[in-house]
């Protein structure tokens, strides 16, 4: 092209070659990204079943772009024949700045992308995956970027990195003395998940509050109570306190007392307990290795059988046991009817003697 150039032009315009090549080399960059990072991230998408890569790629592309353009633009300019593009400190230092802040962007998407993708992971080894665990150490992994990326800003700036960090460790514990309790929350937050003492969903009481799990966060536990309540507890406070967790029950008991009256023989007691034992054996929905039946006591007005048995798995929800206490309860009216015995009551008899004075 130069021959078509006089030699003036061509004398004004060969100083800006290196910088008009920077420019071109960092176009055919960006032209590259935009078309193999597609194209990569398009074919290994099929590999994971959240579509990884197509979704880090539409989450990231903006801050990518924005950074491919901060580099290209600083070189570029750094290539201008002209004197002040001799020291380009202070422009490097503000490329540098904005350059890491589009990184920590891109973190704080890739983030919330790879969320599904590690409660799934953590799903497989066995760890309780749930948002809410995904949640803190989303929350943990932000604030780990966040302290980086100052730290770097810092020293493009040329700040003393040994003071500035010792600034922000004192900082820090000053922090964390001041919030001990919320960061005692939120690792009580953790220990909850990890542990699995109790999931969303699961019925509990903790220190006087009974209902079901609807929510675990950073600083607390939302339990809703039987009457509708929205109760808010620290996770601090249910980690150094005992708790029930009645949805890990295998089975549920029962236990009840039937008063026969006096009246009753020897003979119509063994039958009923022998009618209730068989009853209770020949019911699904309890477990027939437990099932106890005893004649246990002469009370004040009656003769007390004791009847011991437990629930499946399957009836140990509160609505599903009280459905099976019926059941049992309604059995227990006809086995008294067949086996010819009353239910006792509290009676009290009164003898007056006649003194003849």
């Amino acid at each position: 092209m130069e021959q078509f150039l006089a030699p003036e032009v061509q004398e004004i315009l060969r100083p800006w070659y290196p910088s008009v090549g920077i420019a071109l080399f960092w176009f055919i960059v960006y032209l590259s990204y935009k078309r193999l990072a597609l194209w990569f991230f398009r074919g290994t998408s099929g590999y994971f079943e959240f579509n990884i890569g197509t979704r880090m790629l539409a989450a990231c592309e903006k801050y990518i772009d924005r950074l491919i353009f901060l580099i290209g633009f600083y070189y570029t300019l750094k290539m201008v024949p002209h004197e002040w593009t001799k020291d380009l400190g202070f422009i490097r230092s503000l490329f540098g700045t904005l350059g890491w802040i589009c990184v920590f962007c891109a973190s704080l998407k890739a983030v919330n992308v790879i969320k599904p993708f590690f409660v799934k992971v953590l799903g497989e080894k066995g760890v309780s995956a749930n948002d809410s665990l995904a949640n803190i150490i989303g929350g943990v992994v932000r604030i780990a970027f966040g302290v980086m990326c100052i730290c770097l800003i810092a020293k493009e700036w040329n700040f003393d990195i040994i003071g500035f960090m010792a600034s922000v460790s004192v900082l820090s514990v000053a922090v964390a003395y001041a919030g001990k309790d919320a960061l005692a929350n939120v690792f009580g937050g953790l220990i909850i998940i990890v542990d699995k003492s109790f999931l969303v969903g699961d019925w509990i009481s903790v220190n006087g509050v009974e209902g079901i799990v609807e929510k675990i966060t950073f600083r607390c536990t939302y339990v809703r109570t039987f009457p509708q309540e929205l109760v808010v507890v620290p996770n601090n406070l249910l980690i150094n306190t005992p708790i029930t967790n009645y949805s890990k029950r295998g089975k549920r008991r029962i236990d009840m007392t039937i008063g026969l009256t006096y009246s009753t023989t020897k003979e119509q007691m063994t039958n009923f307990i022998t009618s209730v034992r068989e009853y209770l054996l020949s019911n699904d929905k309890l477990i027939h290795d437990d099932v106890r039946v005893n004649f246990t006591n002469y009370n004040d007005s009656s003769l007390d059988v004791s009847i011991t048995c437990y629930t499946t798995e399957k009836y140990v929800a509160a609505a599903d046991y009280l459905n099976v206490l019926s059941e049992i309860n309604l059995a227990l009216m006809d086995i008294v009817d067949e086996c010819g015995v009353s239910c006792a009551f509290p009676t009290r008899s009164v003898y007056l003697e006649n003194l003849q004075k």
